[in-house]
């Protein structure tokens, strides 16, 4: 199963932020060598943000694993480039937000039908935005969707969704929701039931460290956060950090990871480079394009920039990308990959793409060794003549 935490650890990820000024690569030096690249998403709409993570990652491991290079990627990554342009989760979170209220007054009312329609459509914005949405918010989806299940007697379902609530808020208390007995009897069945095992002790590390975490919309301390404590169930990490892009994960309905590493990355403190996606499809980008990538590469202090545009087709999901390189400058033509629906035909159609990007692995020929100065021959004196 894919963990977008272990992404640190699985690449070695390196990062360093530096503000200065851009200078053109082909003046910067003749051949650089490659050994850290950005793989830079540009903004995605239609697609759960753990796939957008398994999409980047796969990337990064098989250009790390082919090119032996440091790779900086992830959607905080590209949160920190794009900014509000990277509003997938505010869209999709007032969409949320909207889809639980409407489902709270058709509870209210015994439209069942209604309710479980519109809760179920706001769990399809849930991997999109339960990293940004309060915790209440979280809490009323699921208690609303185990009344809506008890009023068609499906108590099993409904004990589930009462758990999966209880485990975002271990003192939840059923009474402000005007519960009946046998819903109330069938809250505190669930809430025994999750709280008579042991939570998992979960450790949360970021570089830089000192970001604030928190899960399930609540403040939990932070970074480095030890011994953080979860009750089965789905759960959404966030880590804020003064400066940086935020960085989210949302944890399945499984056990979950010993330990969380995220890496945050510094805010573009510049103008969003909004022509790089409206240039993105053209053959030659133009200067204005050009500069931008070389402001991104010198402020995230990479060789290299992978651009990759990621979107839904018909036939499933289509990955785009071009490659630019710092040191001659270049800009690759638009490689593409049909992924298709299943996440087994990612890994081998990702690998075939990057495998056109040869020239990550070039190294810059070795200066000429100087030849050793030699000293002048001179002439041996002749003895003087009488």
């Amino acid at each position: 199963m894919f963990r977008s935490c272990t992404l640190a650890a699985l690449l070695a990820l390196t990062f360093c932020a530096c503000a200065g000024s851009p200078k053109p690569g082909p003046q910067a030096e003749a051949v650089r060598a490659i050994k850290t690249v950005a793989v830079l998403a540009l903004p995605i709409r239609d697609i759960p943000v753990r796939e957008q993570e398994a999409i980047l990652t796969t990337m990064a491991r098989h250009l790390h694993s082919r090119f032996k290079v440091s790779v900086l990627t992830g959607r905080s990554f590209s949160r920190a480039v794009w900014g509000k342009l990277d509003a997938q989760a505010l869209e999709t979170g007032k969409e949320f937000k909207h889809s639980v209220r409407a489902a709270t007054q058709a509870v209210k009312r015994l439209q069942v039908e209604k309710s479980l329609e519109l809760l179920n459509r706001a769990h399809t914005f849930l991997p999109y935005c339960g990293a940004e949405v309060p915790a209440s918010v979280l809490i009323n989806l699921f208690m609303q969707k185990a009344f809506a299940l008890l009023t068609r007697s499906q108590n099993a379902p409904a004990e589930a969704a009462f758990r999966q609530a209880i485990s975002f808020d271990n003192e939840l208390a059923i009474d402000k929701y005007s519960a009946t007995d046998p819903q109330t009897e069938v809250f505190e069945q669930a809430k025994r039931q999750l709280l008579s095992g042991n939570p998992y002790q979960v450790e949360v590390l970021s570089y830089p460290k000192g970001a604030q975490v928190f899960v399930d919309g609540k403040k939990m301390g932070t970074t480095p956060l030890q011994e953080l404590s979860l009750f089965p169930g789905r759960h959404f990490i966030r880590l804020e950090l003064s400066g940086h892009a935020s960085w989210t994960q949302h944890l399945p309905d499984a056990v979950p990871p010993g330990t969380i590493r995220a890496q945050l990355f510094p805010r573009w403190p510049h103008k969003t480079p909004k022509n790089l996606l409206s240039d993105f499809s053209d053959e030659d980008l133009d200067n204005s394009a050009l500069r931008s990538l070389r402001k991104l590469a010198d402020f995230y202090q990479v060789d290299a920039l992978v651009l990759a545009r990621i979107s839904r087709q018909e036939t499933g999901i289509r990955l785009e990308s071009r490659l630019f390189l710092v040191a001659p400058e270049s800009i690759s033509a638009i490689s593409q990959v049909e992924l298709g629906k299943s996440r087994k035909r990612w890994s081998t159609s990702t690998k075939t793409m990057l495998m056109k990007y040869k020239d990550l692995a070039r190294k810059p020929k070795p200066k000429p060794k100087p030849k050793p100065k030699t000293k002048p021959k001179t002439k041996p004196k002749q003895p003087a003549k009488n």
